[in-house]
C-alpha cells in the first residue's frame, strides 16, 4: 500500500463576480443645463453622452460639457462615433472627427425609430420602431448594418401574440440576445441574435436597459431600485440606489408631515437610463427630474473552492 496515497480531497480555488444589491458609488457629478436624463451611453475611457429630451450632451466624467447637440430624441455611442434620432425622425451619425452630424438613415415611412443601440459586437446597429397610424401600436425591431442597409427586421408573425407594443429603450446581451424594454407592454422583450422569441419578464414602469460583464439584464422601473435578472430571465436581485446623490428618498418623517400639514414632500428622483463600463465594471445611472449623473461598482469578487480527489502523486 502506497503510504503517500491518500483519500482527502485537495482544495482549488477560483474568484467568481456576483451582483452587489448595495452597490458601491464611485463617481457621481452634475451636468449644467440637464433636467432629466432619459439616456445615457458611456464611451470608454472617460465621455459620456446624457439626452435631456431636447439636447444631447457630451461630457467627461468630471460632467464639463464638452459638445451639445439641439432638437434630439434618443442616442447610441462608441469611440467611432454617436448615433441618434432627431425630432424629425431621421437618424444621424455624429462624427467626433469632424464635430458634425451627417444623415445615416431618412425616415420616408410611417414607422417612427423609438430606440437605437449600437452593436459592439459587429456595429450594427439596432433601431425600435411604431406607428400610429394602426390601433393598436404596430411595432418591430429593424437591424441595419453600418452602411445603412436593412439586414433583418423582428416583428410577430400573423396570428402570433404581439411580440411588441413601444419598443423605448434597447440593447444586445453578450449571447447576441436582443433586449427590449417595452414601457406600454410593461416588461422586457428578448429574442435571440435571429429573432426568435425567448422569454417576456413582466416589470412596473420598465425603462432604461443595459447588460452586464456576467450577460445579466439590468432595468429601470418604477423604483428607487434597479431590477437585475439573468440572461434567462430569472430574477437575481433589485440593486438600491437610495445613497446615490440624484435620488432623494423620501422619508417617514415627510410624509408624516405631507398628510398632516399638507407640506410639500421632496420628489421622489428614480433611475431611468443605464450604460455599463465593461473595462471598470461600472454601471451609470441618469435619473428623472435631476441633473446628477452616478457611476455605481455593481459587483463584488467571492471567493468559490472546488473540491477534487487526489490522484496520481509522485512517490
Amino acid at each position: 500500500m502506497d503510504a503517500f496515497a491518500s483519500d482527502e480531497p485537495e482544495v482549488e480555488f477560483f474568484k467568481e463576480l456576483d451582483i452587489n444589491p448595495f452597490p458601491d458609488l464611485k463617481k457621481s457629478f452634475v451636468v449644467l443645463g440637464l433636467e432629466n436624463c432619459l439616456d445615457i451611453s458611456f464611451v470608454s475611457p472617460n465621455r459620456i453622452w446624457v439626452n435631456g429630451g431636447e439636447t444631447l450632451f457630451l461630457t467627461n466624467t468630471s460632467g464639463d460639457i464638452l459638445h451639445k447637440i439641439n432638437g434630439s430624441y434618443t442616442c447610441t455611442a462608441n469611440k467611432y462615433g454617436m448615433m441618434y434620432i432627431n425630432r424629425d425622425f431621421n437618424i444621424l451619425k455624429f462624427s467626433y472627427e469632424k464635430k458634425k452630424s451627417y444623415p445615416f438613415i431618412r425616415n420616408t415611412s410611417s414607422w417612427l425609430p423609438r430606440s437605437i443601440y449600437w452593436c459592439p459586437s459587429n456595429g450594427d446597429l439596432l433601431v425600435g420602431m411604431n406607428t400610429s397610424s394602426s390601433h393598436p401600436f404596430n411595432a418591430m425591431v429593424v437591424r441595419y448594418s453600418i452602411e445603412g442597409d436593412i439586414t433583418q427586421i423582428i416583428h410577430q408573425g400573423e396570428g402570433d401574440p404581439v411580440l411588441y407594443i413601444y419598443p423605448r429603450y434597447i440593447t444586445e446581451n453578450n449571447n447576441g440576445d436582443i433586449v427590449v424594454s417595452d414601457l406600454k407592454k410593461s416588461g422586457v422583450v428578448v429574442t435571440n441574435r435571429h429573432g426568435e422569441f425567448r422569454f417576456f419578464s413582466a416589470v412596473d414602469g420598465p425603462k432604461g436597459v443595459c447588460t452586464d460583464t456576467l450577460s445579466n439584464i439590468l432595468v429601470c422601473r418604477t423604483s428607487t431600485e434597479i431590477l437585475v435578472m439573468d440572461l434567462n430571465g430569472l430574477f437575481l436581485c433589485y440593486l438600491s440606489l437610495n445613497e446615490s446623490p440624484g435620488i432623494v428618498k423620501t422619508s417617514v418623517f415627510a410624509n408624516l408631515l405631507h398628510r398632516c400639514f399638507q407640506v410639500k414632500r421632496s420628489i421622489a428622483r428614480k433611475p431611468l437610463s443605464l450604460s455599463h463600463d465593461v473595462n471598470d465594471d461600472l454601471l451609470w445611472v441618469g435619473t428623472n427630474d435631476s441633473s446628477t449623473v452616478s457611476a455605481y461598482k455593481i459587483s463584488s469578487t467571492r471567493e468559490n473552492q472546488i473540491w477534487q480527489s487526489k490522484s496520481d502523486l509522485p512517490i
